[in-house]
């Protein structure tokens, strides 16, 4: 820097004053900026900008990826059967085969098909209610249409549940649907809380 600014000064020294003026703020500001450890240069400015920028990138990142990672500690069933607990009346839907076994799965209920339809065909977050409600009214054909060939259990039951879940789910009243969603929501974030450092 010294040997920049000597160099600076010989060449300032023969010029007009005014650009004598302009060179001298210039080398004020070069000798303040490296004082301070500021950039001097573009390059090193670009440098610190994308690693700015790449942090951001990867914070937003961290958020994409954890939510659904909240949603994958408990499988769709074991969710299922918690809400089922708390509502028994709900019907259950599960007497459909599979297509490998010939077996009923049991487990592949009503509740879990809808859990991983809103989870994993429609890719809404688990703990809001607006996006809860808005699954359900794709059931209740007032928002989305639910495509038969993407609907959980197409490809692995003998027959496709999709038709009788949205009969089963249009059967339930707006506060059955509220209180399914109240305790989805806090199945949710309860298990997102258990997310080191992060939360929904």
């Amino acid at each position: 820097m010294r040997k920049f600014v000597n160099r600076t000064w010989t060449l300032v020294r023969g010029r007009s004053r005014p650009l004598r003026f302009l060179s001298v703020f210039i080398m004020t500001v070069l000798v303040l900026c490296s004082f301070y450890g500021l950039p001097t240069n573009q390059s090193s400015w670009t440098a610190e900008q994308s690693a700015n920028q790449t942090s951001s990138e990867q914070s937003i990142f961290l958020l994409v990826q954890t939510q659904p990672a909240a949603a994958q500690r408990l499988r769709a069933s074991d969710i299922a059967e918690i809400v089922y607990a708390q509502h028994p009346d709900l019907p259950l839907e599960n007497s459909y085969v599979e297509g490998d076994s010939g077996d009923v799965d049991i487990d592949n209920t009503l509740i879990s098909r809808f859990i991983r339809y809103h989870l994993y065909v429609v890719r809404r977050l688990p703990n809001l209610r607006l996006d809860w409600k808005l699954t359900f009214a794709d059931y209740l054909g007032a928002n989305e249409w639910i495509v038969e060939e993407e609907y959980p259990g197409a490809t692995n039951l003998r027959q496709n549940p999709r038709d009788q879940d949205i009969t089963a789910i249009g059967q339930l009243n707006r506060a059955k649907r509220d209180a399914v969603i109240a305790t989805l929501v806090e199945i949710f974030s309860s298990e997102s809380s258990r997310l080191p450092g992060f939360g929904f």
